[in-house]
């Protein structure tokens, strides 16, 4: 099962759609990126009939996307915040010495966002 917000495969494994903002130094606006993240069964299934109404509350899971412009992203461990109002949760990448975590904690530059997003352009 697959739509914009959530994700089933074989009924074992359950993700919803996040997002992923990385400041950019000087800007007023992050890049942000559209990621799906893991969740528990349960988890899920809160999410998913809650959805009109889901609660704020903070969930864990792991990062289901291969990011460009980083080493292997996939299965990062996330803090993913689900907001009310029908927002997309936003995830938090837990502590680690990887690249994107310390993107997200410091922020990047004009020329590094620009690096980034440049592949995705049409």
């Amino acid at each position: 099962m697959l739509d914009s917000d959530l994700c089933v495969i074989r009924g074992t494994d359950y993700f919803i759609r996040c997002t992923l903002e990385i400041p950019i130094h000087g800007a007023s606006e992050p890049v942000t990126w559209g990621v799906w993240a893991t969740q528990s069964k349960a988890n899920f299934e809160l999410y998913r009939d809650t959805f009109f109404s889901s609660p704020e509350r903070t969930t864990f899971g792991y990062l289901a996307n291969q990011l460009p412009g980083y080493a292997d992203t996939l299965s990062l461990a996330l803090a993913v915040n689900w907001q009310g109002n029908r927002a997309r949760p936003w995830i938090g990448i837990e502590e680690t010495d990887h690249e994107l975590h310390k993107d997200c904690v410091e922020g990047i530059s004009w020329e590094k966002a620009i690096a980034l997003v440049q592949p995705n352009l049409h």
